[in-house]
C-alpha cells in the first residue's frame, strides 16, 4: 500500500455519522477539547470512522487540507467548532458496519487488550482523532474497502 500519511481512528455517533454523511461528507467535525488532536491532521492523513455502541467501522475519509474551518457552518451541530476538510473515500450504511470484534485478531493491540479484559479494546477508540498503526489501520482499510464492493462496487483508492 502506498503511503498516503498518517492513520487516525475518529469517532461518531449513529446521529453524527448519519449527518456527516448526509451534508455530503466533506466537512469533519470535532468537540473543542479535541482541538489539538485534530490541528494535528495533515492532508493526506486517513481517518477511520468508527460508529460507537457496538456499531463498528463505517468509513474512510482522507484530509483534503490543512485549512482550519471553523467558521463554516455546514456541519450544523452545536458543540463541534473545529472543522476540517475531507473526501470521503470509503462510505458505509449503519447496517453493514464492520463490527470491531470481526478484526480483533487482526489488530494486535485491541486483541491483547480484549484477553486481558473483554471489551478493553474500547480505549483505543478514545481521545479522538487518536493516531492507530499503519499496520491495523490496513487491516480496517481492508475490509472497508471489501464491504464496499460487496454492498456498491464502490471503488476505493
Amino acid at each position: 500500500m502506498a503511503d498516503r500519511g498518517k492513520h487516525f481512528v475518529t469517532v461518531f455517533t449513529r446521529t453524527t455519522w448519519e449527518h456527516f454523511v448526509s451534508s455530503g461528507g466533506s466537512v469533519l467535525g470535532f468537540r473543542s477539547n479535541a482541538s489539538e488532536r485534530a490541528h494535528r491532521l495533515v492532508e493526506g492523513d486517513r481517518l477511520l470512522g468508527y460508529v460507537v455502541d457496538g456499531v463498528g467501522f463505517v468509513g474512510l475519509l482522507e484530509v483534503a487540507a490543512e485549512e482550519d474551518l471553523t467558521d463554516d457552518t455546514s456541519w450544523g451541530f452545536e458543540g463541534f467548532p473545529i472543522k476540517i476538510s475531507v473526501r470521503t473515500l470509503i462510505s458505509l450504511p449503519l447496517e453493514a458496519a464492520i463490527p470491531v470484534t470481526s478484526l480483533i485478531r487482526q489488530l494486535p493491540r485491541l486483541f491483547a487488550a480484549d484477553q486481558r479484559q473483554a471489551g478493553a479494546w474500547g480505549g483505543f477508540f478514545r481521545g479522538a482523532p487518536k493516531m492507530w498503526p499503519r499496520y491495523e489501520a490496513e487491516v480496517v482499510e481492508s475490509a472497508l474497502s471489501t464491504a464496499a464492493l460487496q454492498l456498491t462496487g464502490q471503488r476505493s483508492e
